[in-house]
């Protein structure tokens, strides 16, 4: 699959993802592992997203090896691991800092979520932080929009 992006990470070296893949302990999904590949994250031309019960965001992909700290997947990992159940990899965010996550593992494997930062209680409008979005990465990228003019 080709994916239409307004700003790419740069290449990715397939070693960085086979390291990352190893230091989590779980292959990617393998639609993930071939967006990554193909673009090491960034900022697809349909941006737009729909979490149920709260708004629309954009959404800006992690990458690995990125000049960025706070656009690298390593980074946010690291970051976010106290804060969001286990299982879930951080693979993007949104302008104000939400997560967008996908499960690893388990039962939810490949399932999308978003996750409001602003959410210390682990409720957003009565529900968990993490709120199911997507049934897969390639469910939450199909359903991406372009940005309104």
């Amino acid at each position: 699959m080709s994916y239409q992006m307004w700003l790419k990470h740069g290449q990715i070296d397939p070693l960085l993802l086979q390291e990352f893949e190893v230091k989590i302990g779980h292959r990617l999904p393998t639609a993930y592992r071939d967006f990554l590949l193909e673009t090491n994250g960034g900022i697809p031309e349909d941006s737009i997203f729909e979490v149920p019960d709260y708004n629309s965001s954009s959404i800006l992909f992690f990458g690995l090896g990125v000049d960025t700290p706070s656009n690298d997947l390593r980074y946010a990992v690291r970051v976010f691991a106290d804060s969001i159940s286990d299982g879930l990899l951080p693979i993007g965010r949104d302008p104000g800092g939400n997560l967008v996550l996908m499960d690893v593992r388990g039962d939810r494997e490949n399932k999308i979520f978003f996750w409001n930062h602003g959410s210390n209680d682990g409720e957003l409008g009565g529900k968990f932080a993490e709120v199911f979005i997507a049934s897969s990465f390639s469910d939450f990228m199909d359903g991406l929009q372009p940005e309104e003019e």
